[in-house]
């Protein structure tokens, strides 16, 4: 795995059919400020460290075989299973921005997050300092949520982005990533 500073290549997954089915689900998306999400895992009420499928996931074979995808594809760089927390689709629309932030502890602590380019934007790019990216459909990167990160979409139409929390997993696998607490922390020029 070649590791970058803030977003490493994991891989590429084919995400036409999810990309096909968004059109009739784009009313499912909410939010305000440029930014809409649609949640297809989600904490359960019961047991908030518990992750469930949302009913819209449950009967959206699309984004299912999307995720699948990913999965395999985290599976073989990573040799282990991985356990999926937050599953959201994020929209951010044309002209729209959001200013950094980071997912604070322990949350962010205990999760990786895979992002997946779904609908690609040339003008909307993803940013942590010192790093932007622009997401091709496919693309799958790795990158924590402790660190700062926002985004910018100076284009003319939305770009959407597939979000997945990984659980941290304990084995060697990881050992040689940084301690997400300290790189979080190093980067208190944002603040």
């Amino acid at each position: 795995m070649g590791v970058g500073v803030n977003f490493t290549p994991v891989g590429f997954i084919e995400p036409f059919e999810l990309i096909s089915s968004l059109k009739e689900r784009m009313g499912l998306f909410q939010g305000t400020g440029g930014l809409r999400t649609l949640h297809l895992r989600a904490p359960r009420k019961a047991e908030p460290d518990e992750y469930g499928d949302t009913r819209d996931f449950a009967r959206w074979r699309e984004a299912q075989a999307v995720l699948e995808r990913v999965e395999e594809t985290a599976r073989s760089q990573f040799k282990e299973e991985l356990d999926f927390a937050r599953v959201y689709l994020e929209m951010l629309d044309a002209a729209s921005g959001v200013a950094p932030r980071r997912v604070s502890p322990p949350y962010a602590a205990r999760h990786l997050r895979l992002i997946v380019g779904v609908r690609s934007n040339p003008s909307a790019y993803l940013w942590c300092p010192p790093e932007q990216r622009v997401l091709t459909p496919g693309e799958v990167i790795l990158t924590s949520p402790a660190l700062w990160h926002g985004a910018i979409n100076m284009g003319d139409y939305s770009r959407i982005n597939l979000v997945i929390d990984v659980a941290l997993p304990q084995s060697s696998s990881f050992a040689d990533l940084p301690k997400l607490e300290e790189v979080a922390d190093a980067e208190r020029v944002l603040q």
